[in-house]
């Protein structure tokens, strides 16, 4: 049963690191496209 249980564990951090990696990176991905998206915008600007 102990082990069960720290297999369960390590899952659910597996889970939660992998979800605070996915959205870390969701995030880091989606600045760098206002980003560029602010930047082709002061380009059309000039």
């Amino acid at each position: 049963m102990k082990d069960l249980n720290e297999k369960e564990l390590k899952t659910i951090n597996g889970g939660s690191q992998f979800g605070y990696y996915l959205g870390y990176y969701w995030t880091k991905g989606m600045t760098k496209i206002m980003d560029g998206i602010d930047w082709v915008n002061e380009q059309v600007g000039l």
